[in-house]
């Protein structure tokens, strides 16, 4: 199971930003994500300096989607005793024998990092929090799309996704350019091919420049096995005039970029 530590660096990772910090509970929030997610600290006595069990809490609104949440794999949820903590800001009150009305939230374990990523993917395509949405988590035999919702959705989902791409590029995967206001989140395989899962993987995306990113989607270039890119023919006369050369490739490149970069040089690449 993941530490709250390990939580963290992976809520940073996404995109997320900090927003409350406490001795018992930090909290952090994304765009288009309704509700702020926090992650329980340790009591100053701690020798190992995280909180191990149910490290994550949401909010309660989620119990609405109870059914949904508990399909998602890796997750485990505790739905009948909730976290009581005075610092969740924003979270609903909830009486208690003979005690003060205290803000309450959900209690969950992450198994591993995919577990999460399908929490975030799956709040922020429900980004309402109240039950309305009627999304279903994608599965191997469900693989719902994220764009039937709703086009809010589709951009809920974007966003997200940018954000990832953002925080693990930070410049052009393959060019300089580091204004961010200047470069494009690419999938790498298209937004209406992919799962859920897929559409918001880090792995399924490259931050490009407007050039390489309007070459890569009509699939004029893509990449190899090692990064190195990988020139049409059916440009092979304007190559000087776009400044590209064989020896450009991508700043890195991943174990789990390899299934997304084979499928755009068998679908999309016109090689």
């Amino acid at each position: 199971m993941l530490n709250s530590i390990e939580i963290e660096k992976l809520l940073i990772k996404y995109g997320f930003t900090q927003h409350i910090k406490h001795e018992r509970i930090n909290g952090f929030k994304i765009k288009n994500i309704k509700h702020p997610i926090y992650t329980k600290t340790p009591d100053k006595k701690s020798k190992q300096g995280f909180v191990a069990k149910s490290p994550l809490v949401i909010h309660s609104n989620y119990q609405s989607l109870k059914h949904d949440l508990d399909k998602i794999s890796g997750i485990e949820i505790d739905w009948d005793n909730f976290y009581h903590n005075s610092n969740l800001k924003g979270f609903e009150l909830r009486s208690r024998k003979g005690k003060k009305d205290i803000e309450f939230g959900i209690n969950i374990n992450i198994s591993h990092e995919k577990s999460l990523n399908d929490l975030i993917n799956y709040l922020a395509s429900n980004s309402t929090g109240n039950g309305d949405s009627d999304v279903d988590i994608a599965t191997s035999d469900n693989p719902k799309n994220t764009t039937g919702s709703s086009t809010q959705n589709t951009r809920i989902g974007q966003d997200v996704f940018r954000a990832k791409l953002v925080s693990y590029w930070g410049k052009c995967a393959v060019s300089n350019v580091t204004n961010q206001s200047l470069l494009r989140a690419s999938h790498i395989k298209p937004w209406c091919e992919s799962t859920d899962t897929e559409r918001l993987d880090v792995y399924n995306g490259l931050l490009l420049n407007p050039t390489l990113d309007l070459l890569f989607e009509l699939g004029y270039i893509s990449f190899d096995a090692a990064g190195f890119i990988l020139l049409s023919e059916k440009i092979s006369d304007q190559i000087s005039h776009l400044h590209l050369t064989n020896t450009l490739r991508l700043e890195k490149i991943e174990l789990g970029h390899h299934e997304y970069l084979d499928w755009h040089r068998k679908y999309k690449f016109q090689g």
